[in-house]
């Protein structure tokens, strides 16, 4: 129950700058402008214009959904490499390493569900645009679509 209370704090006070670094690189330059970088605080500023507090956390379930499996598999890789100081046991860096890489193959589904909720109905052209912005529909979407590449 600890680490549930930790996710869900850290989630709460992380989703908006979450949401506004996803918005800024999902944003596409409308006609003939080039895409400018101004950085996370303009979308941060622009999606509490448009969408209020609540726009902040679009996506703050899709988040903690996508950080307690990701924190869990890697945390059982990393133990399961370092061991308990048993022979043959992988140096802590490489332990922490390969455990990452563990974790990052095994949410990357996640991953792209909480970023497609994150900018669902972004008006700038965001790659969730027109769909729903529910994490299961979301989930269900990517799965119908039987593209593996995104």
């Amino acid at each position: 129950l600890p680490i549930l209370a930790g996710v869900l704090s850290a989630k709460a006070v992380k989703t908006p700058f979450d949401v506004a670094e996803t918005k800024a690189m999902a944003s596409v330059a409308g006609g003939e402008e080039p895409l400018a970088w101004d950085g996370s605080f303009s979308k941060l500023q622009a999606t509490f214009d448009k969408d209020g507090f609540a726009g902040l956390y679009r996506g703050y379930g899709a988040n903690v959904l996508y950080k307690l499996p990701a924190d869990a598999a890697k945390f059982l890789a990393y133990e399961a490499l370092r061991g308990t100081g048993a022979a043959g046991a992988l140096p802590p860096g490489v332990a922490g390493a390969a455990a990452t890489l563990v974790s990052n193959a095994v949410t990357t589904p996640l991953d792209v569900v909480r970023t497609r909720v994150m900018v669902n109905g972004d008006s700038d052209g965001g790659a969730g645009k027109g769909r729903n912005s529910n994490v299961l529909d979301t989930l269900k979407d990517l799965i119908s679509s039987g593209d593996s590449a995104q």
